[in-house]
């Protein structure tokens, strides 16, 4: 249903970046990023990443679940804090809704070095920070990364366009996405129970090996080729428990981890 709506590369990439909340803690990858969405308003952006979400509750098709990129970089900050090994969404991302763009991307950057930013306390104390702990995606209208090279590095930036503007199949998502709601507690047991975290990280250093191979030249090679690691081993590791529980999905799954068609 999804591919009708929207190119399988751009659902992969959101399935498995959402997914990477889960394997990165688990198998202990210091590793850090945020998937980014551009495109136009009304494309479907916040619609997909919901249906995405979805995996881990329903809650997520609340108007209030994501926080808007107008909101203030504290309560950003703060809230994303609460959002620990979870996604965390920030919406409406565009040049119009932010009044402190630069805070905005310092924010972000901090997110990605699991760093906050210092405060005082009225009587001149340190306060403890509180980085944002979740796993960052942005969807919006404009690209948040300014042109700055530090930036550009710690997130996947992907050019949303959807295949189809179709509304009636947008709004049937909801429906369709309640069928598969809480599916990843199910995914966590399977982690646990049947995979070791030394085989997750070993899967994540021979993608590693391939990609700085391939994404060997430019500033921030070495986090982007990271990034894309990570991204990858997630659907790699989720692929594989769902070819266990649905055998007959074995091609599919095995066809969409070719890098050429993702990445």
């Amino acid at each position: 249903f999804l591919q009708d709506l929207y190119p399988i590369r751009i659902v992969l990439l959101t399935l498995a970046h959402l997914v990477s909340s889960i394997i990165a803690p688990y198998a202990k990858i210091n590793h850090r990023y945020h998937l980014s969405l551009v495109g136009a308003s009304g494309d479907g952006k916040t619609t997909l990443v919901r249906c995405v979400m979805n995996l881990f509750g329903s809650a997520h098709w609340n108007l209030d679940a994501f926080v808007s990129a107008a909101s203030t970089p504290n309560r950003i900050e703060a809230e994303g804090h609460e959002f620990r090994h979870v996604p965390y969404n920030i919406d409406d991302v565009k040049s119009s809704n932010i009044t402190a763009a630069g805070q905005f991307r310092r924010i972000l950057q901090n997110a990605a070095d699991g760093t906050s930013r210092g405060r005082l306390n009225a009587d001149s104390s340190f306060r403890e920070g509180k980085p944002i702990s979740g796993t960052v995606t942005l969807n919006g209208e404009d690209s948040m990364a300014g042109g700055e090279t530090s930036l550009i590095g710690r997130m996947l930036e992907v050019p949303f366009e959807p295949l189809a503007k179709d509304h009636e199949k947008l709004s049937e998502l909801k429906s369709l996405s309640e069928q598969v709601s809480g599916l990843l507690p199910h995914f966590i047991v399977h982690l646990q129970t049947k995979v070791r975290p030394e085989d997750v990280l070993g899967i994540y250093k021979e993608y590693l090996q391939v990609l700085s191979a391939k994404i060997s030249d430019g500033e921030n090679h070495e986090r982007i080729a990271s990034s894309v690691t990570l991204n990858l081993t997630a659907l790699h590791v989720f692929f594989d428990w769902i070819q266990t529980v649905a055998p007959e999905w074995g091609e599919k799954c095995q066809s969409a981890l070719s890098l050429q068609k993702v990445y």
